[in-house]
């Protein structure tokens, strides 16, 4: 490997610096490490799955804002944000894999309902709301990240 000069504003090698800048093949530029948002996403995801479940299996769920609405809109909403969630924390799990275990996740809840002990109704009219929700939420935010991804591309070639 030839020898490369260290660059002092990076404090080591071109393309092996630590912290929050990394270094291009140019020893005299430094470009900002984008932050990521998945270490936040999956804690958020984690508190957001606890409540839905706690929501979705409890015997008498305390009352929520939604609830004039109906039971569709708290499903839908929940699993939007689920979804959502779930792409932003696990950035490299396709697409398709996300809609697929939210899928699964609102059949299983729909299962627990059918359990004796949480007194609940088991309607798969909500499964299929759940499964709407979770597609429109892959659509619009994969749509969303793609376009982001081609902009940070542009934007790194000078455009």
């Amino acid at each position: 490997m030839p020898h490369r000069p260290e660059c002092p504003r990076l404090g080591g090698w071109p393309g092996r610096a630590s912290g929050a800048w990394r270094g291009s093949l140019n020893p005299n530029r430094t470009v900002a490490t984008p932050m990521t948002l998945a270490p936040p996403a999956r804690i958020a995801f984690a508190a957001a799955l606890t409540l839905t479940l706690y929501m979705a299996l409890t015997p008498h769920p305390p009352r929520v804002f939604l609830d004039p609405y109906g039971d569709k809109i708290q499903h839908f909403s929940a699993f939007g944000l689920l979804t959502g969630l779930a792409m932003l924390g696990f950035p490299r799990v396709a697409h398709w894999l996300i809609l697929e275990h939210m899928s699964f996740l609102g059949a299983l809840i729909e299962v627990g309902q059918t359990l004796p002990f949480s007194h609940r109704d088991c309607d798969w009219a909500d499964w299929v709301v759940d499964t709407i929700a979770a597609a429109i939420a892959v659509v619009i935010l994969g749509a969303l990240m793609r376009r982001s991804a081609w902009l940070r591309s542009a934007r790194a070639l000078g455009f």
